[in-house]
């Protein structure tokens, strides 16, 4: 990781949010998927469930707790 990757701001917290936000209203990713991607997301595992997110969500299956953690 690079120094400046290190010293990014970062929230946790945020980042869930973010991601509980889609699966209470999916969506909401339609006006955010232009300036929001994975590689935004500091957290690996919230990398991997936004993109699991977002392609459920693009797939027009859905995205709730139980689909994202399939």
């Amino acid at each position: 990781m690079s120094d400046v990757a290190r010293q990014t701001p970062r929230s946790s917290d945020a980042e869930v949010h973010v991601l509980g936000g889609l699966l209470v209203d999916p969506g909401v990713l339609t006006e955010i998927a232009d300036t929001l991607s994975g590689e935004d997301f500091f957290e690996e595992r919230h990398r991997v469930i936004y993109e699991v997110i977002h392609g459920l969500i693009r797939s027009e299956r859905g995205a709730d707790p139980l689909s994202v953690y399939q």
